[in-house]
């Protein structure tokens, strides 16, 4: 059972650690990709690219085109 100390660190391999250490990955990495998500469509909103419509009930993003000169 060496190689699976070498895989896994020794605090990771009792069966709980490990649930929790992807539990927390995966809130982290849906966290991050949902602001980065709202931060990149109020930039784009702020280009007038989308407008965006927040009310409490829900949040409606509508997609206009743009002008062209």
């Amino acid at each position: 059972m060496e190689t699976r100390s070498l895989l896994l660190p020794a605090r990771l391999t009792n069966s709980s650690n490990i649930a929790l250490f992807f539990l927390s990955f995966f809130l982290s990495f849906f966290l991050s990709f949902f602001l980065s998500f709202f931060l990149s469509s109020a930039f784009l909103a702020s280009w007038r690219f989308v407008s965006l419509k927040i009310s409490y009930p829900k949040v409606s993003i509508k997609f206009r085109k743009t002008q062209k000169n």
